[in-house]
């Protein structure tokens, strides 16, 4: 017997409610599962930044750093998780080497009217230069012929200044052209406006250098072209060597621009220190390196060859260009003489322009670097 179909309101909907419900059901879990389907996840990524400083000076002078991707953070393995044990002390180095050629980075600039404390570091380069003294026989006549002439006062402690890297930039070589003299100035054969710059730098009095471009440590700093390199052959460096040499004239010598790495290699400084001798020229070592050879083939090639005490501008902050000045005059009233090398940086100029022209009020005299070599040379011989 059948059952009878239900009547009213519970006949009706009870069926299509049960189906609208499960779909209701149904199509809100759905849709919850699509919604986190297309959901955007937030990542949150951390990127830096780093400001690599430069080991050397480069070219150009205001180059002084590059951006560089930050490296990836390494995941850190259970073994390789540091231990408990108590790290091992590092040596510390010898008093007066340089344990670095790295360019320090800048720092932000004194307030002013606010004393400036300068470490002792940072003052003294400690070691006294080394010089080469020539052995019996050897040319001077070039570098003496193009030599600055001057007469040391035996009274007055004497101070040279170099300024390196000139050249590249028409208006900073101009300006360290017109600064009081004689300074020293270092010209990068390959220059724009060595060739405008050079009857300047004469002009005001001053001594040039050859800055021969030199390969440096770091593999990511180009020195130019022509640059003396380790990976080419004999002839090509040979050929490299003269073309900066005889990009002009009226200089007393050279010293290296940049080279960390090849002033250290012995067999690659060898055919650079052996054509300055046949060519009667002085070699300054600016000690980008501490393992530098350049002053021991020196003495083996006859070589007259000296070392810088400082550099004036490692740090540009101004306060600590002033503070290293000063330390060169520290030098030179310690030992009877002292060198420093700058750069043509604005910052560098300024504080020239305000400190050259009171040195002889104060007790000291200016000179050429040729002068401070012949000095070393009489008195080496004297002492022999």
């Amino acid at each position: 017997m059948r059952k009878p179909k239900p009547t009213g309101i519970e006949g009706r909907w009870k069926t299509p409610v049960v189906f609208v419900a499960a779909a209701a059901i149904l199509g809100a879990a759905g849709g919850w599962i699509i919604a986190q389907s297309t959901k955007p996840e937030i990542v949150r990524v951390k990127s830096t930044i780093e400001i690599q400083p430069l080991t050397e000076p480069g070219p150009k002078p205001y180059d002084r750093a590059k951006i560089v991707p930050a490296k990836p953070l390494a995941v850190v393995k259970k073994a390789d998780r540091p231990t408990s044990a108590a790290p091992a002390k590092a040596k510390s180095p010898a008093a007066g080497a340089i344990v670095s050629d790295r360019i320090a980075p800048e720092k932000p600039a004194a307030p002013k009217n606010v004393a400036v404390t300068v470490s002792k570091k940072i003052l003294t380069d400690a070691k006294a230069p080394t010089f080469a003294v020539p052995k019996p026989g050897a040319t001077f006549d070039t570098w003496q012929r193009n030599a600055v002439q001057v007469v040391l006062d035996k009274n007055k402690p004497a101070v040279t200044i170099i300024i390196d890297d000139l050249g590249d930039h028409r208006d900073l070589g101009g300006q360290v052209a017109a600064l009081p003299g004689p300074l020293t100035m270092a010209f990068m054969p390959y220059t724009r406006y060595v060739d405008e710059l050079v009857p300047a730098a004469k002009a005001g009095g001053h001594e040039l250098l050859v800055h021969l471009p030199m390969q440096p440590s770091d593999s990511r700093i180009d020195p130019g072209p022509n640059a003396l390199m380790t990976n080419v052959s004999p002839a090509e460096l040979v050929r490299r060597i003269s073309w900066n040499l005889d990009r002009f004239d009226g200089y007393v010598g050279v010293n290296n621009h940049m080279g960390s790495l090849f002033t250290t290699s012995e067999d690659h400084m060898r055919p650079v220190v052996a054509e300055l001798k046949r060519r009667g020229l002085l070699f300054l070592d600016s000690k980008t390196s501490a393992q530098s050879v350049g002053l021991q083939l020196a003495r083996r090639y006859g070589v007259p060859s000296i070392a810088r005490d400082l550099f004036l501008d490692n740090n540009r902050n101004p306060h600590v260009i002033r503070a290293q000045l000063e330390a060169v005059l520290n030098i030179a009233r310690r030992r009877g003489s002292a060198i420093g090398i700058g750069h043509p940086y604005p910052e560098t100029i300024a504080a020239l322009k305000e400190w050259l022209p009171d040195l002889a009020a104060r007790g000291y005299q200016l000179v050429p670097l040729s002068a401070v070599v012949k000095q070393k040379i009489d008195v080496a011989q004297k002492r022999s």
